[in-house]
């Protein structure tokens, strides 16, 4: 379905790692079939500052590769803040008729004037947040300063992060249906609340020939799993790493250090050691999908965007080391559903895969939960949901 026309302008407030992804996969289903919208990512150095972006970044990554319980401590103490808040202004919100506009103590806590700055240069329509920080800022921004954009989050994960909840927002995307009855629960009107999934590029939509893919890669046509600690490279990567190169001679380890160049260079130390033959290593890679199609299993930290990617190619993923946040919520979620294996330890993470590549009814169960429960149609149902709120504000 294309649109033509007055071109309106869309803002995606964007983040880091799999954040961005979701931005820019929903970027590229309004640039294929929307040709009356623009569509505009804004980094979080536009919208936080850059010093704000730097302090975010750097505690987040030190927290992920050297001190998950820091994390967990702060993100403790944010949600039972926020749940103390939501509570308060939830009454709030039902005694005033729903009126977001009149809670003022939420937009008191964000300094939103470069959120201001924004609108006043691009005038959007709406207003797209794939993080809870940016939400926070957009909902804030949008009651001190009236204006008339939109304000959608998208929620890239499994589980309900509470600090994305903003009475006031005028919309919610969320994987399942258990993350919108709690939105429900908190006093989030239904009909606000869309179960479309996680955003993807199209090309993991495509299944690729395997042996094709094994060759583009130089991998040997057997066995193939990916280790990957996301675009941050982070987790005990390196010594489940260590442990499969020691216990599995017979398969493709495929280990990807994202943008962390010193967990590559541990990589091939370890290869090195070892006399590793079976040992492939990669950092950063624009061609995630296509290894995807190469491998029978993925290894990796339960970040959503990740997992979704693995999901839709009908990938069998080992969810590894998840940070004290949201990510223990998805695996709480993974377990409950029985969408992939979680274990504990790198002899755990030994055990799994073997019992996933030499037991054809274990794999198979697993292709076919995850094959249920991906959303294909998720980033295309998403646009669309965007683009009606334009076409609501226009009628």
């Amino acid at each position: 379905m294309e649109k033509h026309g007055e071109k309106h302008n869309i803002v995606i407030l964007s983040a880091l790692g799999g954040h961005d992804v979701a931005a820019r996969a929903i970027k590229e289903q309004f640039d294929l079939r929307y040709s009356d919208c623009e569509v505009i990512i804004i980094p979080m150095n536009e919208y936080a500052g850059r010093f704000l972006m730097r302090v975010n970044d750097g505690f987040y990554t030190f927290c992920c590769r050297f001190a998950p319980w820091v994390f967990g401590i702060y993100f403790k103490f944010m949600a039972a803040r926020l749940a103390r808040k939501l509570k308060r202004l939830g009454k709030k919100y039902v005694s005033l008729g729903r009126d977001g506009a009149r809670i003022r103590e939420e937009s008191a806590l964000y300094p939103v004037k470069r959120l201001k700055n924004i609108y006043d240069r691009f005038e959007p329509k709406v207003f797209v947040s794939v993080q809870s920080m940016p939400q926070g800022l957009a909902v804030a921004a949008k009651k001190r300063y009236k204006f008339d954009s939109k304000v959608v989050a998208v929620i890239s994960d499994y589980a309900l992060d509470k600090l994305y909840v903003r009475y006031g927002c005028d919309g919610y995307v969320v994987d399942n249906e258990e993350m919108k009855r709690e939105l429900n629960e908190l006093g989030i009107e239904d009909e606000k609340v869309r179960v479309f999934g996680l955003s993807a590029f199209n090309k993991f939509l495509v299944r690729n020939d395997k042996q094709k893919m094994r060759e583009h890669f130089g991998l040997p046509d057997r066995p193939t799993v990916i280790i990957t600690g996301g675009s941050f490279g982070a987790g005990k990567m390196k010594t489940i790493f260590r442990h499969l190169l020691e216990n599995f001679k017979d398969i493709n380890v495929v280990a990807i250090a994202g943008r962390n160049e010193k967990l590559k260079a541990k990589f091939e130390k370890i290869k090195t050691e070892l006399n590793a033959e079976n040992a492939y290593i990669l950092g950063f890679t624009t061609e995630f999908d296509k290894l995807l199609d190469a491998a029978d299993a993925m290894i990796c930290k339960p970040g959503a965007m990740s997992v979704n990617e693995a999901f839709l190619k009908g990938v069998p993923v080992i969810s590894v080391y998840p940070m004290p946040s949201v990510e223990a919520m998805n695996v709480r979620y993974f377990k409950e559903k029985d969408l992939c294996m979680c274990p504990d330890n790198p002899r755990q993470v030994g055990e799994q895969l073997r019992l996933l590549l030499e037991n054809p009814e274990v794999r198979q169960k697993y292709i076919e939960k995850i094959s249920r429960h991906s959303k294909r149609d998720a980033t295309k149902n998403i646009a669309d949901y965007i683009y009606s709120l334009i076409d609501k504000q226009n009628n």
